[in-house]
């Protein structure tokens, strides 16, 4: 998988803008969550992992694929969740610059990568199990 070659600035007027700041704003909210607010045990993703995740927003092929769901595990991942009609994608980012990801196709199938480089965006494979 090649790194995509547009700017984050171009891929942002690309897609439609009010998804891509409403899902920026999102995160920003998770990341500005009181500290007496955040589950009791769990380790907070560190700001490196908030970055990478906000990267990712920026390079997410908006026009093509539906907004995923944001959330946090007890271990510091910040988790994006696609779930729908028979499809589940789950990509999580630590902070190191990398993410993780996991797919169920409809049928069954199972895709996973780990350590993929923020900069190289969601594989083509996950947006064509997206965009279907």
């Amino acid at each position: 998988m090649k790194p995509r070659d547009e700017s984050a600035a171009r891929r942002l007027a690309s897609s439609p803008p009010s998804l891509t700041h409403r899902l920026l704003g999102k995160l920003e909210a998770l990341r500005e969550t009181p500290e007496e607010e955040r589950w009791p045990d769990a380790d907070w993703p560190d700001a490196q992992a908030f970055e990478d995740a906000r990267a990712f927003v920026l390079d997410l092929p908006l026009t093509s694929i539906p907004p995923p769901d944001f959330g946090m595990a007890d271990d510091g991942e910040i988790n994006f969740l696609w779930k729908d009609d028979g499809v589940h994608v789950d990509l999580g980012f630590y902070g190191t610059h990398t993410f993780s990801y996991f797919a169920q196709c409809k049928d069954g199938a199972k895709i996973y990568g780990e350590e993929v480089r923020v900069s190289e965006g969601l594989p083509e494979k996950i947006i064509a199990l997206l965009a279907a």
